[in-house]
């Protein structure tokens, strides 16, 4: 683990239910789960500036998971929410 997913196993947000997508493809695999399953709505909590660099992680697991960025487009929910809190992002997405 690096830092940045210390800071985020802290965070009581992880009492939830929660997933990690780090690509719009794997979104859309996770998306369709949801609406299978008949999840109505959906939080996203994301860091919104650059995570930091933990020395004990390799450049290309940072590229690849820590410092990952795509605005979800999604086939069955819209965005209702979309705020930013003390340097992170929360949105809130409903079934269309």
């Amino acid at each position: 683990m690096s830092t940045f997913d210390l800071l985020l196993i802290s965070d009581s947000f992880l009492k939830k239910p929660h997933w990690i997508v780090n690509h719009q493809k794997k979104f859309e695999m996770m998306e369709e789960k949801l609406k299978e399953k008949g999840i109505s709505q959906f939080q996203v909590f994301v860091y919104d500036f650059v995570p930091p660099k933990d020395d004990n992680v390799t450049d290309e697991f940072y590229k690849e998971w820590i410092n990952t960025k795509f605005e979800i487009k999604s086939k069955y929910y819209e965005k209702q929410r979309d705020e930013k809190i003390a340097g992170f992002r929360l949105m809130l997405w409903k079934m269309k």
